[in-house]
């Protein structure tokens, strides 16, 4: 098995959104929380859009959007902590030993 991706365009990103903000989160998420990181998730989207390359370095960018759940469900997730690991390494901040991502496993950079 491997992922594919799937070309977003303006359209399709802006119903995705709205779907996740619409619907998704409103049935499956009724915390408080869930709202909050979608909203910051949404932000940090928008900014990444509207930068341009003199703000936002080109590690920044987002490439792609792992669902998580299905990366689990999958029996991938020993693959995703591999690549996770990979973009780590290569990030131009990789100096320090190891970082932790909220509700993420540490990952020690060598």
């Amino acid at each position: 098995m491997h992922l594919q991706g799937y070309a977003f365009t303006p359209a399709h990103r802006t119903q995705l959104l709205r779907d996740l903000k619409d619907v998704v989160i409103p049935q499956k998420c009724q915390s408080k929380r869930a709202q909050v990181g979608f909203d910051t998730w949404a932000r940090y989207i928008d900014a990444q859009k509207t930068a341009t390359n003199e703000t936002l370095p080109v590690s920044r960018s987002i490439d792609l959007l792992i669902d998580g759940a299905n990366v689990g469900y999958y029996g991938l997730s020993k693959w995703y902590a591999d690549a996770k690991r990979a973009l780590l390494l290569r990030s131009p901040s990789h100096n320090t030993s190891h970082k932790k991502y909220k509700d993420d496993a540490e990952i020690h950079v060598s």
